[in-house]
């Protein structure tokens, strides 16, 4: 892929997040602390009270438990300096049930919150090969 078409991507996805914001993160943003905006991001609910799709299949009792222990370590979360660091502590306090999905979105809500952003492309891919 050429520099060019991979800028035309970005500023594709640019301009249609400013179009179409994603409600879970911007609702993880407005929260008061980094506490209720790791609750409210670890839960995967925005503000109607509504599970993130990315989340649908998860159980809401691993998604609390999940919520509470990262609140355990709200302090060094909200020490982070850059996404990736975000997103390896909250790896390094990941729970049973708790997918690479799951982690990298509370990672981005919770940055949401924080005002750290991706930036780089993330990929993760378990890969099973079936017979």
């Amino acid at each position: 892929m050429t520099d060019k078409r991979f800028q035309e991507i970005i500023n594709h996805y640019k301009a249609d997040i400013k179009m179409y914001p994603d409600n879970w993160i911007s609702h993880c943003a407005q929260q008061n602390s980094i506490e209720e905006a790791i609750f409210v991001a670890a839960t995967a609910k925005n503000q109607e009270g509504k599970k993130n799709p990315h989340q649908y299949r998860l159980k809401p009792i691993i998604l609390e438990k999940f919520a509470v222990h990262l609140s355990d370590h709200a302090s060094k979360l909200k020490q982070a300096t850059s996404f990736d660091d975000l997103l390896k502590k909250i790896t390094t306090y990941k729970i049973k049930g708790i997918g690479t999905l799951a982690l990298y979105d509370t990672a981005e809500r919770i940055g949401a919150y924080l005002g750290i952003f991706p930036d780089k492309i993330y990929f993760a891919c378990r890969c099973k090969s079936r017979r």
